[in-house]
């Protein structure tokens, strides 16, 4: 079949009446050519495709020919390529299918669809089309989606979107195309929550969105109420932060707009005092960036607080009171070794993959055989900082009292008195 395309212009048309020099001609003909006829008038073809489409039909059809009734006509080989569906409430969908000889075939029931390719011998076909969703966003529906939806099989949300209106039996109303494969039909329904989708970095819903995740919250949906009586579209957004409801409700031609201006009404309403978006921009950015500096100083502490890295700091400061190396992990044991004073070895294998970690486990494992009579952590690490404090307090007393001696030495003077500001003691 032929490429798929997206008609971004149609509008119900009657059906042209063939004229009397082709009255001659085969019924079948004959529709052919008046569906030509409805789709010169709808814009969708062009003046020189419908004489050359017509022409061409002209030529391989015979004055008199003894055609078969549509039940014995031969099934069709190839599948017809959707091009797009056009929805009008209620549940009247107008299906333009694209066939060889370029004539379209309106569907104007969802049993007429499926009867459609029952008596073409072909199962609902999963062709896929592209159909613009605003600006550069494309979704994709197929023929299955489209009868599946309005046989009321389809159950998951629906994305919806207006586009073009048109007179249908009529009533002007929008049509819909859906994301996912799925069709909006009926006006009188509440209409779906879309998800928002994001622009560039100067995107009120993506300044929104930093927001949102400064705040750890979900980024809301916009809500959609259908058409107010000048055509446009309706919807709402609303967002809780802190116990403190924030409501948008805007109207708009298109769906991106709408959007927009919903994002840009939340963010005026959490920061009443910005003069303009540029200031509302910057104070987003500045509580981003502090929410980032928080979540790297909490990671930090939440690391020192564990038993594994108090206790890896406990034990290096250990080791220098004992005047032994500090332990590390043999790479290719996995040991982490200590050696004592009065020589006692102690040794424990380490399990953690990364070498940090393992060190830390080995640590934790060193300090419980060295003060086994502490089994509980928070003890075990009470002591070892009790021997560290008094030990420090201990070099404190003997340099204070190494200080007194020079003094005594030296007359009352210290170093820097006596020699001058170049020594050092």
């Amino acid at each position: 079949g032929k490429a798929p395309k997206l008609l971004e212009n149609y509008q119900a048309a009657p059906t042209a009446k063939p004229s009397a020099a082709a009255t001659s001609m085969s019924a079948p003909t004959l529709a052919k050519i008046a569906k030509l006829d409805e789709l010169l008038q709808a814009g969708i073809l062009t003046k020189e495709e419908h004489e050359s489409r017509r022409q061409k039909l002209l030529a391989t059809s015979s004055p008199a020919p003894a055609k078969p009734t549509p039940a014995q006509a031969p099934a069709t080989t190839t599948t017809p390529a959707p091009i797009v569906a056009l929805l009008a409430p209620p549940l009247v969908p107008t299906v333009l299918l694209e066939e060889e000889s370029a004539a379209a075939l309106d569907i104007q029931a969802p049993s007429l669809l499926h009867e459609y390719f029952q008596h073409i011998k072909q199962p609902i076909p999963e062709t896929k089309i592209q159909a613009r969703l605003g600006k550069g966003h494309f979704v994709t529906i197929t023929c299955q989606a489209i009868y599946d939806c309005v046989k009321g099989m389809s159950k998951s949300p629906l994305l919806a979107c207006p586009k073009r209106t048109a007179t249908v039996a009529g009533l002007t109303t929008p049509h819909f195309v859906t994301g996912e494969g799925r069709i909006f039909s009926s006006l009188g329904e509440v209409l779906p929550h879309l998800p928002v989708v994001y622009g560039g970095a100067d995107d009120p819903s993506r300044i929104l969105q930093q927001y949102c995740q400064v705040q750890k919250i979900a980024m809301p949906h916009l809500a959609t109420h259908g058409f107010n009586q000048e055509g446009q579209l309706t919807a709402s957004m609303e967002l809780t932060i802190q116990e403190m409801p924030y409501f948008a409700y805007v109207e708009g031609a298109e769906l991106q707009t709408v959007r927009k201006e919903a994002c840009h009404q939340l963010l005026k309403q959490i920061f009443p005092d910005a003069e303009d978006y540029e200031t509302i921009k910057k104070e987003v950015s500045k509580a981003d960036a502090t929410a980032r500096l928080d979540a790297i100083k909490r990671q930090k502490v939440e690391v020192t607080l564990t038993p594994e890295a108090q206790a890896m700091s406990l034990l290096n400061s250990y080791c220098q009171i004992i005047k032994c190396p500090i332990p590390e992990v043999d790479p290719e044991t996995r040991q982490i070794s200590l050696t004592m004073p009065d020589g006692t070895v102690h040794s424990v294998t380490a399990t953690r993959i990364s070498k940090k970690s393992a060190r830390a486990e080995g640590c934790l494992r060193l300090l419980k055989l060295i003060f086994p009579e502490h089994k509980e952590f928070a003890d075990l690490a009470a002591h070892v900082q009790g021997v560290i404090d008094d030990n420090r307090q201990m070099q404190l007393q003997k340099n204070q009292q190494k200080a007194r001696s020079i003094k005594g030495m030296t007359g009352g003077k210290g170093y820097t008195e006596m020699w001058g500001p170049w020594v050092r003691g």
